[in-house]
């Protein structure tokens, strides 16, 4: 019978740090705070393997991760902004409140200054389309869910009324954005997806 062997401690060299976040940013757009934490479960993961005492030396993989987010966002690999800008006009689009952006946005990492204003560029982007983005936010979200007006069958709609706006309620839009949604005769008064 074959002895099971532990596996090997990610390593924790500068070189290592390096390829593991181009790795990462390849894969996935990331926020500062997010790349961070990728490469900090890295350190963890070596830490947990590691036979006491002749783990990493944690300080110097901190400073040395620290130091590697700094020179990724200062060579333009990591944007806060523009990681915002696109995740916000995109959710947007789809149909997520601008609530649930903001939180979205900080569960990523991303400041709340940063977020306001990403935010606030995605409703001026709207409004230039010359939609109210909110309810063009609802209506898309009311479309992909199949609620008031572009329910399947029609006779359906007052008895789920009450439901479907506690959906767009749980979804964070007001209610008045929630109310002329759902209360809309068709989905013809309602504004076309966003671009």
């Amino acid at each position: 019978m074959r002895e099971r062997r532990t596996p090997r401690a990610p390593r924790v060299t500068t070189a290592a740090l390096e390829r593991a976040a181009v790795h990462h940013l390849q894969r996935y757009p990331s926020s500062r705070q997010q790349l961070r934490r990728v490469l900090m479960r890295r350190l963890q993961r070596a830490e947990r393997r590691s036979e006491p005492g002749e783990g990493p030396d944690r300080d110097q993989v901190v400073a040395d991760i620290d130091e590697l987010v700094e020179q990724l966002s200062a060579r333009g690999h990591l944007d806060d902004g523009r990681l915002a800008d696109a995740l916000a006009a995109d959710w947007l689009r789809r149909g997520v409140s601008p609530p649930m952006i903001r939180a979205r946005l900080r569960s990523k990492g991303i400041s709340g200054e940063i977020a306001t204003e990403a935010i606030t560029a995605a409703k001026e982007a709207a409004r230039e389309q010359g939609v109210d983005p909110e309810v063009a936010s609802a209506a898309a979200y009311a479309r992909r869910r199949r609620l008031g007006p572009f329910r399947r069958n029609p006779d359906e709609r007052q008895e789920r009324r009450q439901k479907d706006l506690a959906a767009l309620g749980r979804r964070g839009f007001r209610f008045d954005v929630a109310r002329t949604v759902i209360d809309a005769d068709s989905p013809d008064e309602l504004p076309e997806p966003l671009l």
